[in-house]
């Protein structure tokens, strides 16, 4: 009989055997899906990933966690450090309790909330409006203008809009889409999101605002 405790005859895997690894992220486009991976020295390309909605996230110099898989590597998401701003989803957001009244009856930025956020090599992004308002006898609209690595103007089409002839108590919101699909594209960058409020006519009765929220979340 086997003697259970003796030692197994089978070899103990060593550190190098882990399938698990860490790579720098030298370039990444998660448009055509083209990578560049330093794995223990060496420059992988186009390595297969599972990172998810997190694919428009990465971006040069991020360290991220690799995995052996027979001879190939697949990247499966970023590491980020302790004691930093994590960009786990992307998702930032900003508020205003109270918007101002108006000054003239374009778009302004007045008192708005506005984000900063980096767009990575996918160029596109989620941006959710949202605003509580008491209106009579007037229209509110609240668009976003984009500064930075792209310019882009705040549209009344593209904006969340409110009017009523009489007295409405309301709350409301608007998700729109930035990317080239639909017409417009980001550039890979730091990027400013400024929500821009326009009242039809800044002499008739002023809309009470508040709660002004903007959420912009790279994807």
């Amino acid at each position: 009989m086997a003697d259970s405790t003796a030692p197994s005859s089978r070899p103990r895997p060593g550190a190098g055997d882990s399938p698990f690894l860490q790579g720098t992220v030298l370039a990444w486009n998660a448009v055509a899906g083209t990578n560049v991976v330093r794995v223990r020295g060496a420059e992988h390309t186009d390595l297969q990933s599972a990172v998810g909605s997190e694919t428009g996230l990465v971006r040069p110099g991020d360290s991220v966690v690799v995995i052996k898989l027979n001879n190939s590597y697949a990247v499966l998401g970023r590491i980020e450090l302790p004691g930093v701003e994590q960009r786990a989803l992307g998702i930032v957001s900003a508020e205003t309790v109270t918007l101002d009244d108006p000054v003239t009856n374009g778009f302004e930025a007045r008192n708005a909330p506005f984000v900063d956020v980096y767009i990575g090599s996918s160029g596109r992004c989620l941006v959710t409006l949202s605003m509580e308002i008491l209106i009579s006898n007037n229209v509110q609209r609240l668009g976003v203008a984009v500064s930075g690595a792209t310019t882009i103007a705040a549209l009344d089409w593209r904006a969340l809009t409110l009017g009523c002839a009489s007295d409405l108590e309301a709350q409301a919101s608007r998700v729109l889409i930035f990317s080239s699909e639909n017409g417009f594209p980001l550039q890979e960058g730091n990027t400013r999101f400024q929500v821009m409020a326009k009242t039809a006519n800044h002499l008739a009765d002023l809309p009470l605002v508040g709660e002004v929220q903007i959420t912009v979340q790279p994807f």
